[in-house]
């Protein structure tokens, strides 16, 4: 993965694990472009950097994406690169005429990244949020800024995505019936079984959870 964060004219840019050897000089090219007054340290699975004419600041090899607490002294913008992280209206491989999107919030990235395998975590984009340091997710065919909200000004739909292979679990029974407590059990038994719960939607008598399951 790529990520890039800022200190004064310090760019820290982490590369997706999708990008090889052959994509460097172009991401090298791209990092140039966007930040030409700024110094580049990059964070990548590999160390690329000999391949390329242009000279960064430094290169730090890790396994994957550093945490929050190892870019946070020096960031003032972080940015992630890949082949197209952009966000789009749709998913493309679905709708191949969806609109990328320029901006969205915070909310928005961190709903959205959940729908992609080779992205950033949410919970860095939520780090990044509470710093109010400004995110990008750069790419060979453009870029889709990530902001603060803007209030009634935002978009009420954003994108309409897909996830495929999603698990289903439906609990029926009359015993729901102005009964409470019954929504902590149910959390409970998939804490016991380390299940991990995306959505939640329920009604009189039925509890229906999806489920994250590799």
């Amino acid at each position: 993965m790529c990520f890039v964060a800022f200190c004064m004219k310090h760019v820290h840019a982490i590369l997706s694990d999708s990008l090889s050897q052959q994509d460097f000089e172009r991401v090298s090219l791209l990092l140039r472009q966007e930040y030409s007054e700024r110094e580049i340290f990059v964070w990548a699975n590999k160390d690329y950097s000999r391949y390329s004419e242009f000279q960064l600041k430094s290169w730090t090899v890790c396994d994957e994406a550093p945490c929050w607490d190892r870019l946070e002294p020096q960031v003032c913008e972080l940015c992630f690169v890949a082949h197209d992280p952009r966000f789009f209206s749709a998913a493309r491989s679905i709708v191949p005429g969806s609109r990328a999107l320029e901006s969205v919030s915070y909310e928005t990235a961190m709903e959205l990244v959940g729908f992609s395998q080779d992205t950033l975590s949410p919970s860095l984009i939520q780090s990044a949020k509470d710093s109010k340091i400004p995110l990008k997710f750069l790419g060979f065919e453009g870029s889709t800024k990530v902001e603060l909200s803007r209030g009634s000004h935002n978009p009420i739909v954003n994108s309409i995505a897909i996830k495929n292979g999603v698990t289903l679990l439906s609990i029926s029974t009359p015993r729901m019936w102005k009964q409470s407590g019954f929504l902590a059990q149910i959390s409970a038994a998939c804490a016991e079984f380390d299940l991990s719960v995306d959505q939640v939607s329920a009604s009189e008598s039925e509890v229906t959870l999806t489920l994250d399951v590799d």
